[in-house]
């Protein structure tokens, strides 16, 4: 008998390399097979489970988590034969050995994830969500654990515990809320961006309370040696990762080339660094935990060192090491070891500490202001519960400050808040209807009024040419300037911090301007030379591809945008080459469903450059407008007619008819149509680069013919996403379509073979609440 009081089981030495059943071995007998095994259970059971219940709204820790809980000893671990091939006794030293680097590289990861410039740069509304979440949990919590322990006959153990589980429910977890936030394709979102930033806020202070606690606690209960070890041990991790492992990697961001990938030996530092940080802790009698936690702090984030092993440690980390933690949690718990005593004590103070941060972060909200039910969805997520929450219970766990019986029922009890609080989040918060709902009218109505506001997105540099000449060419002038809201989307990897920068005039310093510079500088030069009629302001969202219309979405609301433009996701490389690229396809979907305002998707054909100047440019900048009918044809037609203003530009507006017996029943929208092409007619009657002429055919296939003779004629061909309903100019050719999202005519002329640099504009207006449903499929 040790020290420590622990029992010492001695059992036979296990091989582990299986010789195979052929020669006699029992591979569930073997340390090597058993651990293979282990592993594929772990990842397979969190991983079905994730998959099964995804669609219903579930975050993906409940569902890890009750895989994990499959695997446990209160389901197949109670099955005799399960256990014991697959879980047994002396198979775990290796399993909770792997676990141990799995908590390892997890919390370096969540380290590496949290940005502390939010912290500082958080506004007032954020820093009291965050603080109120903590203060106001743990001032429900504390009074009740006083009344419970005079009114209530509790164990003496128990009575103990009681605050440390109150500050352990109350604490808030940055980490927690992004996972919850990345689910649920909300990181983008008003109500996401107001949690991570007062999550980030409630995390710091929650904890720096619970290490001044820890400090204090060690001077009180314990030698003046083991407070100067643990406060010695801090100090020393920080000054080696600052002052020594920080100076390293700066190192080898220099040594990187702008736009490489780090090279592979970098990635194998940095993962040294975290297992000698850990080393560290064990070595001076502290946590293993905390020293590459430290280190992921002091990684710079982005690109090109942040992002790149964020990237390669990712799926790793959450798909093989973390199921095995998942595992390991469950395997520590027992329902029968709950007993009724413990659980009517414990329960209502983890219920209290939930209703706390709730209330604690609901009445600030209101307080500024936002909306009670958003208040209440952000409550809601500020309130869950993760694996971050499990990590500190089972290291509560550890040093005997919780008995196994207490940490199962707030393990269980972290399930089912965060299997009750994800399904109403996304139950109740919509964010895109209220996109929809914010109907800013059409083109029509803002075009042409004191300043044309548009929103332009840009992927990469090589689309930014072809953007600014339909800039210049929409007539900016002094009684209708346009401001242009230049929006840089750059793909965040897994579920990194999203980010919305708005760029200061004049101000280069900053790295997150170095990452759009590029793109910025083309736009000035634009800005420059429209000096007084353009104007500019330069915005850099950075964030996962899925949750990307988002960042749009807001920020067209924002800057009351009257039309957003959009590359379609055939994108030119440097070498003049189309590239397609799936992602920004499904951005440009998911902004055709939910943009608030008019969209327009530009296929670049590539024969502007970065150095043409519209304005000054000798040779006209020649418009198409191919017109059939319909709302979208009319935005169209609306944007041409602005275009026609314009000294040094050629407008061609070619209207489709099918015949006089036939044209009264083509749409509903036939007197939209006409009046506007009459006021078209009469606008232009004197000018002689605008062009007008109808052109009669019998069907659609005999407007694709028309549209091919304009080869080498036009520099862009606009056209509507869609032309009226019912309409029997495109029956029977949209199921042929390549890409739905551009229409009939768009999807025509991107698939054809007019490739002699004609780009192509497609424009739908935005739909009202009662159209919403039919567009959800492009």
């Amino acid at each position: 008998i040790p020290w420590d009081g622990d029992i010492v089981t001695c059992m036979p030495r296990r091989a582990i390399i299986s010789r195979g059943l052929f020669l006699g071995d029992n591979p569930l007998t073997i340390a090597g097979p058993v651990f293979m095994l282990q592993l594929a259970l772990s990842s397979f059971a969190t991983g079905a489970i994730d998959y099964l219940l995804r669609p219903f709204g579930q975050c993906s820790f409940f569902s890890q988590m009750l895989g994990a809980t499959l695997l446990g000893p209160s389901i197949l671990g109670a099955i005799g034969t399960f256990k014991q091939s697959a879980f047994s006794d002396e198979s775990l030293h290796v399993f909770d050995t792997f676990q141990n680097f799995g908590s390892i590289f997890f919390i370096f990861l969540v380290g590496l994830k949290f940005d502390g410039g939010m912290v500082t740069k958080s506004g007032r509304k954020s820093i009291l969500i965050g603080i109120s979440s903590f203060l106001v949990s743990m001032a429900i919590t504390i009074p009740a654990i006083i009344l419970l322990n005079i009114f209530v006959t509790t164990d003496p153990k128990v009575e103990q515990m009681l605050t440390t589980v109150a500050i352990l429910e109350s604490a808030v977890s940055f980490h927690v809320i992004v996972c919850l936030l990345a689910d649920l394709k909300l990181l983008n979102s008003e109500i996401g961006r107001l949690a991570l930033s007062s999550s980030l806020v409630g995390n710091a202070f929650s904890w720096s309370v619970v290490a001044v606690i820890i400090i204090w606690g060690d001077f009180l209960r314990t030698s003046v040696y083991r407070l100067v070890s643990r406060v010695s041990y801090i100090l020393l991790m920080v000054v080696v990762v600052v002052c020594i492992m920080r100076p390293i990697m700066f190192w080898m961001i220099k040594r990187t080339p702008e736009g490489k990938p780090m090279k592979e030996v970098h990635l194998l530092v940095i993962f040294i660094m975290v297992l000698f940080t850990a080393f560290l802790g064990q070595a001076t009698g502290q946590t293993l935990l905390f020293g590459p936690m430290i280190l992921g702090f002091a990684v710079p984030p982005g690109p090109p060192l942040g992002s790149y092993v964020e990237d390669k440690l990712e799926t790793i980390v959450s798909s093989v090491l973390m199921p095995t933690y998942f595992v390991g949690t469950v395997g520590k718990m027992k329902l029968s070891l709950i007993t009724v005593a413990e659980f009517s004590v414990i329960e209502p103070v983890v219920l209290l500490a939930f209703l706390g941060k709730l209330i604690g972060t609901v009445l600030p909200a209101i307080f500024y202001s936002v909306p009670l039910e958003d208040a209440l969805v952000l409550g809601l997520v500020m309130s869950t519960q993760g694996v971050v929450d499990i990590h500190h219970f089972r290291g509560a766990l550890t040093f005997n400050s919780l008995s196994l019986g207490v940490y199962s029922i707030m393990v269980y009890s972290a399930m089912g808040i965060a299997g009750i609080t994800s399904p109403l989040v996304k139950y109740i918060y919509q964010p895109s209807r209220r996109y929809v709902s914010k109907k800013s009218g059409s083109l029509l109505h803002f075009i042409n009024t004191s300043e044309f506001s548009i929103l332009a997105c840009v992927y990469r540099e090589s689309s930014a040419p072809a953007i600014i000449d339909l800039l210049e060419a929409s007539n900016p002038n002094r009684e209708s300037p346009i401001c242009v809201n230049l929006l840089h989307l750059i793909e965040l990897h897994r579920v990194a911090t999203p980010l919305l920068i708005a760029h200061k005039r004049n101000d280069t310093s900053s790295s997150d301007y170095n990452l759009s510079k590029h793109i910025i500088n083309a736009f000035k030069v634009s800005e420059q030379r429209n000096q007084g009629i353009l104007s500019l302001n330069s915005f850099t969202a950075m964030s996962p591809y899925a949750t990307m219309h988002e960042d749009i979405c807001a920020l067209a609301i924002d800057k009351r945008t009257s039309l957003i433009i959009l590359p379609f996701h055939r994108l030119l490389n440097l070498d003049g080459l189309l590239e397609s690229t799936n992602p920004i396809r499904n951005v440009n979907r998911n902004v055709l469903k939910r943009a608030p305002c008019s969209i327009g998707i530009l296929i670049d054909r590539g024969t502007t450059s970065a150095s043409n100047c519209l304005l000054g440019s000798r040779h006209s900048y020649r418009v198409a407008i191919i017109f059939l009918g319909g709302s979208d044809d009319r935005e169209a037609l609306v944007y041409g007619m602005r275009m026609g203003e314009h000294s040094n530009t050629r407008v061609t507006l070619i209207r489709f008819c099918i015949g006089d017996d036939m044209i009264s029943t083509l749409n509903i929208d036939k007197k939209l149509d006409t009046d506007l092409i009459n006021e078209f007619r009469h606008k232009f009657t004197e000018n002689e680069r605008v062009t007008y002429r109808e052109e009669v055919v019998p069907d659609g296939l005999a407007i694709i013919n028309v549209i091919m003779s304009m080869d080498k004629k036009f520099d862009l061909i606009m056209v509507g996403r869609q032309h009226g309903r019912h309409s029997p100019f495109v029956e029977g050719l949209t199921e042929w379509n390549d890409f739905p999202e551009l229409g009939f005519l768009g999807d025509m002329l991107a698939t054809s073979d007019l490739h002699t640099g004609v780009s192509i504009l497609v424009l739908q207006q935005q739909y009202s609440d009662s159209e919403f449903p039919r567009i959800l499929d492009p």
